[in-house]
């Protein structure tokens, strides 16, 4: 469960997301205040409140990032539904490779450091 939170908490995507998206609404809100003959000094002043050139290059890396951040999500609690069997009654014939991956993948944030893992194909 300490992995889940871990990677949950490394998507740092709610707060930053949430100020990015008001920066460019409230640009928009200007542009459509001002309409297409605005004052260009009030346009650029919101540009560059907003930032909307930084917003431009970094939006797309938060949302890629955030992405694989879900992805690893998702993975890990897959993973913990595997190992705990929870769909499963009874015992049943296991793909040992699977569970050794699946609890691999679940621990991995707490052995990435201390040990090395060598998988023999």
């Amino acid at each position: 469960m300490k992995s889940i939170i871990r990677s949950a908490s490394s998507i740092q995507i709610s707060g930053t997301l949430k100020t990015y998206s008001a920066q460019i609404l409230k640009l928009l809100d200007t542009y459509e205040k001002l309409g297409i003959n605005g004052d260009q000094s009030i346009i650029d002043a919101a540009r560059a409140e907003a930032d909307i050139d930084f917003l431009r290059e970094d939006l797309p890396a938060l949302l890629a990032e955030s992405q694989e951040g879900l992805s690893r999500v998702t993975k890990i609690v897959q993973d913990l539904k595997d190992f705990s069997h929870v769909d499963q009654t009874g015992h049943q014939l296991s793909d040992l490779n699977a569970a050794m991956e699946s609890t691999l993948n679940v621990v991995w944030s707490e052995l990435k450091y201390k040990a090395e893992v060598v998988r023999a194909r």
